[in-house]
């Protein structure tokens, strides 16, 4: 079976680690010093090095020959058959969270290791652990016997007890940038012989991995499998096809529908989109992105006022979108949101209706009378209210007039 490259290219040592130098010098340091801490927390998103770092600090407490704070791969501790030391145990508290679980690693950390200078637990999910398991944990996390360290691993520090924070080495592991996960996805390609994917796809890769090191590598790898012809170069349109993701010729129409409050060409738009396979979400995340670009390029202004509505609009919504059951419906209600400031009363909306009632009456004076709307367009737009009014009526207040 082949082995993903996730893990095929899992970092070894410190120096293999990808945007965390800060926490990786602290590392090296302490082991070079034998400053060694009992206990340590490490928080960041996920695929951010969390558990890579903490395997490698497991070896290099151990290694016989430590390089530069590093395990040295080569002595009995750092080369166990399988890369299974049964003096480094991990431990998924999402399905090993409760207290029983946790009173038995209490009684386990009092035996001495096998052959090594330390016993290692990784806890992975630390957060998903109840009440009575930190309860039962804390003393021991606070005088662990001196052959035992602890390493903690969360995405959620908000859920894990001050009282267990307190008695870590707390680490916040930040979001990898899209430099380091390129150089990291280069590496990778030429120790696989590959050069058929440009700056522009890894860019894409990068970008779609959201500061995820192991996500971007998955998606590689998921990329690699779909390109079949290896000797053309791999394009961003078989990519974002691959993954649903949206033309930037359909981003640029519906930016034109939403200037335009047209609501009837949009929601075909959105719909034709749907039926492609689209990612809505995805969909939406593009358009947040124009629109926050925009709102940032003018700040202060009008202009600014209305671009931050429909930001904040689309943020909102790109919140909830993995909790929304009928994710067509939301995307709609989104939409003719965006479309009708008069369906909000926010000052960012009342913005938006006062600048559109000065276009009005500027193409007014000018003699440029405005089309008449059409039966159609005004039985629409009542229509849309009312459409809006029964899926969000518990979130906002419509307002009549």
């Amino acid at each position: 079976m082949n082995k993903a490259l996730y893990r095929k290219y899992r970092p070894k040592t410190f120096d293999e680690i990808a945007g965390q130098s800060a926490i990786v010098q602290t590392l090296k340091n302490q082991i070079k010093s034998n400053r060694i801490g009992h206990a340590y927390l490490f928080y960041g998103l996920r695929g951010s090095g969390k558990t890579s770092i903490a395997r490698i600090l497991a070896k290099a407490v151990n290694c016989s020959n430590p390089v530069d704070g590093n395990p040295c791969l080569q002595c009995e501790h750092c080369n166990y058959q399988n890369d299974v030391n049964p003096d480094i145990i991990e431990i998924d508290a999402a399905s090993n969270n409760g207290v029983d679980s946790t009173r038995q690693l209490i009684d386990e950390v009092n035996y001495k290791p096998t052959n090594t200078k330390y016993k290692v637990y990784i806890i992975d999910e630390v957060h998903m652990l109840s009440n009575s398991a930190f309860n039962a944990l804390l003393k021991t996390l606070e005088e662990p016997p001196e052959h035992v360290i602890f390493i903690l691993a969360t995405t959620e520090l908000n859920k894990v007890p001050g009282t267990i924070k307190s008695r870590c080495q707390v680490y916040t592991f930040k979001q990898i940038n899209i430099n380091d996960i390129k150089n990291y996805l280069n590496k990778i390609l030429k120790q696989e012989n590959i050069n058929y994917y440009d700056d522009n796809c890894l860019e894409y890769i990068a970008k779609k991995s959201d500061g995820s090191m192991r996500d971007a590598i998955s998606i590689l790898d998921q990329c690699i499998m779909n390109h079949v012809d290896v000797n053309n170069k791999a394009t961003l349109q078989e990519m974002k096809e691959l993954f649903g993701d949206v033309e930037d010729e359909v981003i640029n129409d519906l930016i034109q529908c939403i200037e335009n409050s047209d609501v009837l060409k949009g929601l075909d738009i959105l719909h034709d989109q749907y039926y492609k396979g689209v990612d809505l979400k995805s969909l939406l995340q593009s358009l947040y992105q124009y629109y926050f670009n925009s709102f940032a390029n003018s700040f202060g202004t009008t202009e600014g006022t209305i671009f931050e509505r429909y930001a904040r609009i689309l943020g909102e919504t790109i919140s909830s979108m993995d909790k929304a059951s009928q994710k067509m419906v939301t995307v709609e209600v989104t939409f003719i949101k965006m479309c009708k400031p008069e369906m909000e009363s926010d000052y960012n909306s009342v913005v938006h209706r006062m600048n559109n009632l000065e276009k009005e009456l500027t193409l007014l004076k000018s003699g440029n009378i405005p089309k008449i709307v059409d039966n159609i367009d005004k039985e629409f737009d009542s229509n849309a209210i009312v459409y809006y009014n029964n899926h969000c009526n518990h979130i906002f207040t419509i307002v009549g007039g």
